[in-house]
C-alpha cells in the first residue's frame, strides 16, 4: 500500500516529460523564417487586403473611450431585449415552463 502513491506520482511525472518532449520537438517550427522566405512574405505585405483597418488611428483617448461605451451599451440594449422579440418567444415559454 506504500507503493501506490508513489506509483501514481511517477505516472504523473511521465505524463509531464512526454507531454514536454512533444512540445520541445515541435519548437522548431516555430522559430524565424529564413531569409527566402521573408524576402516572399514582405513582397506579400505591400498589397491592402479588402477587410484590413484605414490607417489612420482615432485621435484621442476619449474618441476611443466613447467608441467603446457606445458599443457596450449597444451589445447590452440588444441582449436585454431579445427575449420579448416574435421569434423567441417558443424559448421563452419553454424556459417557463420548465421553471
Amino acid at each position: 500500500m506504500v507503493f501506490r502513491p508513489r506509483i501514481r506520482q511517477s505516472g504523473c511525472a511521465g505524463l509531464l516529460w512526454l507531454v514536454l518532449l512533444a512540445s520541445w520537438s515541435t519548437a522548431p517550427a516555430l522559430e524565424i523564417a529564413d531569409d527566402a522566405s521573408a524576402a516572399t512574405s514582405s513582397a506579400t505585405a505591400g498589397t491592402t487586403l479588402p477587410d484590413a483597418p484605414s490607417a489612420t488611428p482615432s485621435n484621442s483617448f476619449g474618441e476611443s473611450l466613447g467608441t467603446a461605451v457606445k458599443t457596450i451599451g449597444s451589445d447590452e440594449w440588444h441582449i436585454l431585449k431579445y427575449p420579448f422579440q416574435k421569434k423567441a418567444i417558443v424559448w421563452d415559454a419553454l424556459v417557463v415552463g420548465a421553471t
